[in-house]
């Protein structure tokens, strides 16, 4: 889906111009959860997050993302966003089975309520509205815990697990 992806963004970028720096193929993904905002990553963490989501069982499926929009923070640049407008009950059954996991394993109510699945394109100073793009088609066919070096653009990926039927 990368192309897609890369074309996508281009557009948005073109159509608003938008000059900020792109997110590299090798780290384009889709975040579904956070675990924790915290310090280092303690092992036991880590731990407790594998043995939850070694426990999530589903089959593969196929999600469209078909809109973009800035998020918007507290920093000087915003995360322009892909969203999800159809394949969204199974990402959201993937999240949820995810969150159920966590809380089982002892993560409490961790999972915000609020936060939205979404891709990363690129962060860029100005902000921009929800709105629809070409689709992009993305098969899940696999999900990973990975490490989030915030303000660092690194990404370190802990474990991976494949959905299966």
């Amino acid at each position: 889906a990368v192309p897609q992806v890369a074309l996508v963004r281009d557009e948005l970028c073109h159509a608003h111009g938008l000059r900020g720096a792109s997110i590299s193929p090798q780290r384009l993904h889709v975040s579904l959860l956070g675990v924790c905002e915290c310090q280092g990553l303690p092992n036991d963490l880590i731990e407790a997050a594998c043995k939850a989501a070694a426990s999530v069982a589903m089959a593969p499926f196929e999600v469209v993302f078909d809109r973009a929009m800035s998020f918007s923070n507290r920093r000087k640049t915003r995360p322009l966003v892909l969203l999800t407008g159809g394949g969204e009950a199974a990402l959201a059954g993937l999240r949820n089975r995810l969150c159920e996991a966590m809380r089982v394993a002892g993560f409490g109510n961790r999972a915000s309520p609020h936060f939205v699945p979404h891709m990363t394109l690129l962060y860029d100073r100005r902000m921009i509205a929800e709105q629809a793009t070409a689709p992009v088609y993305l098969t899940v066919r696999d999900f990973a815990l990975v490490h989030s070096l915030v303000r660092r653009s690194r990404h370190i990926e802990l474990a991976r697990w494949p959905l299966r039927r």
